[in-house]
């Protein structure tokens, strides 16, 4: 009886997911659970694989007629990303810079590499009057908000902002002060876009704006 080993894998798969999602399957127990459906599944697929051989064999058939079963890559890759599952889905808006060596997709390297400034990229003019990144051939450079470079090196930065980066690093702003202020001037999101990235409504949003505004009069009265 042929065995549907990828069936059971997703089976497998899909319960281990919901165990996962509902705190029911803690990293400790995980890895030897995953470790044994994909275990399993490797064991199915080679024993099916032999078996196929000798019939090929019993039939008179060479047993190199058989082609060869290639692992599901896709499902595998999945089971990888639930050992890392609260890695991955912890949306932390500064999660970039919080944890030391960062996973990426292949997406997020992308957006990441469009977004990060790095030291090549950076130029400064005549007494640092000038600042910005090489953005593409034909809008040449880019004047940006360049309070994230390589080290937070301050040297790049002109002597007028950095009034302006020292208030939002001090006048009291909340996580998420802060980030819908970096999300609407400092990426150009409108309050709809940045309310979406952020999980609330605009009016949450403008909320946030608001008060931001207060706290930072208020520091630099």
């Amino acid at each position: 009886m042929t065995q549907d080993y990828n069936e059971k894998l997703r089976k497998d798969y899909e319960d281990i997911k919901r165990r996962v999602e509902t705190g029911m399957l803690p990293l400790v127990d995980r890895i030897p659970a995953i470790d044994k459906a994909v275990s399993g599944y490797v064991l199915a697929q080679d024993a099916e694989f032999e078996r196929k051989r000798r019939k090929a064999i019993e039939e008179g058939r060479s047993p190199n007629s058989v082609p060869i079963q290639y692992r599901d890559h896709r499902m595998l890759q999945r089971f990888a990303d639930l050992l890392m599952y609260e890695y991955l889905t912890w949306n932390h808006h500064d999660k970039m810079n919080i944890v030391e060596n960062p996973i990426l997709s292949d997406s997020q390297m992308r957006y990441r590499h469009r977004k990060e400034t790095t030291l090549a990229d950076v130029y400064t003019g005549k007494n640092d009057d000038t600042i910005g990144r090489k953005k593409d051939g034909k809008s040449g450079n880019k004047r940006i908000y360049d309070y994230m470079t390589p080290e937070r090196d301050m040297a790049l930065v002109p002597t007028s902002y950095l009034d302006l980066y020292n208030a939002l690093d001090n006048a009291g702003l909340t996580d998420r002060q802060r980030q819908a202020i970096e999300l609407v001037y400092f990426q150009g999101l409108t309050q709809a876009d940045a309310g979406a990235e952020m999980g609330v409504s605009q009016q949450a949003v403008d909320i946030y704006l608001r008060n931001s505004y207060d706290k930072l009069r208020l520091f630099n009265d």
